[in-house]
């Protein structure tokens, strides 16, 4: 049986075991509605459930060979350009639900961080992802190499730690 199977048996299991009961009926109707909802929709569906727990979860297109999909909810996250002593300073973070285009979500940004520190940002430091903004001011930088410099790192260290994992249940292979 498919897990589709078993939710649609489950949900009306539920309903007829509340059935005539307004308080339990009542409890039940939001979550409910959310297996209906994603009982019946179909591959090509706009604005899929892909989580029961966490229905803002959505279908994130990476455009990458190796993580093609990720499940989510972007976010926007603006640090301190200088390094402190622990690492970078988290001054603004917010979710952005919708898929919005990267370079559209850099206005709103700047404006928490500027609410949140009280000081004018002059200066942004972006990914390729910002290029067409369309800010005048701060002084935006998007990045030329530095996502390439760091996808080559990250890659190295993935073969180390495969490496390092291949080896240790190696060992933990060999016959005693």
């Amino acid at each position: 049986m498919t897990m589709r199977t078993w939710a649609g048996r489950l949900a009306r299991d539920i309903e007829r075991k509340i059935e005539g009961r307004p308080d339990l009926q009542h409890a039940c109707a939001p979550r409910l509605e959310r297996v209906k909802q994603l009982l019946a929709q179909k591959p090509d569906d706009k604005n899929k459930i892909y989580a029961l727990h966490a229905p803002e979860v959505e279908c994130i297109a990476k455009g990458k060979a190796r993580t093609r999909y990720e499940f989510g909810v972007k976010t926007s996250i603006a640090v301190t350009n200088a390094r402190a002593d622990g690492g970078q300073f988290v001054v603004g973070i917010r979710a952005v639900p919708g898929l919005p285009y990267d370079g559209h979500t850099l206005k709103d940004q700047i404006a928490q961080v500027e609410r949140l520190t009280g000081m004018a940002v002059t200066r942004a430091y972006v990914d390729k992802g910002y290029r067409g903004h369309g800010l005048a001011s701060p002084d935006v930088h998007v990045s030329q190499s530095a996502a390439k410099t760091n996808a080559d790192h990250q890659t190295r260290v993935e073969k180390a730690q495969r490496h390092r994992t291949d080896h240790r249940s190696r060992q933990k292979r060999r016959p005693s």
